[in-house]
């Protein structure tokens, strides 16, 4: 088995590609919200955001309100020194362990496939990535990490009977 290097938002991206995201989960133990809303949030729409940030805050709050829900569970004793607070609409779930911390860092992407035909319904798909990075700059970009991303499918109509 040999591995790929490729950047994760792209890896990311490939997989979503014309698919509509019904619903996204994320875990960390570092977790930097504005980076998240600016920079990883996109990955989740098939969209081409702004580079000025103001602007592309605007344009996610847009593609926000055709998600369910997008959270985020993170170590509350992961937030990073220089985070700076969330502005757009999305849950963040602090987790707090008395002994240890949480450290996860999987992203679970719920899309809905779009239909081949016109009368037929469309199906749905879970994107799951289980990785090492961190939703952080370093974590996402900077660092050499590890992960693997795959798509589960339902099977098809044939295979059922």
């Amino acid at each position: 088995m040999s591995a790929t290097q490729a950047v994760l938002t792209d890896r990311l991206a490939e997989r979503i590609a014309g698919r509509r995201v019904i619903s996204a989960v994320f875990t960390t133990f570092t977790f930097d919200p504005e980076f998240f809303e600016l920079q990883v949030l996109p990955v989740l729409f098939d969209e081409t955001f702004s580079q000025v940030d103001k602007v592309r805050r605007v344009q996610l709050e847009e593609c926000l309100r055709s998600v369910e829900e997008v959270a985020v569970y993170y170590d509350r004793s992961g937030l990073t020194g220089e985070a700076k607070p969330p502005s757009l609409d999305f849950r963040r779930i602090d987790v707090h362990r008395r002994h240890g911390i949480f450290h996860p860092k999987v992203v679970l992407a719920l899309v809905e496939d779009p239909s081949d035909a016109e009368d037929s319904p469309s199906s749905q798909s879970l994107v799951v990535a289980a990785l090492s990075s961190n939703l952080t700059r370093s974590g996402w970009w900077e660092n050499l990490e590890a992960g693997h991303v795959e798509v589960l499918a339902p099977p098809e109509e044939d295979e059922q009977s």
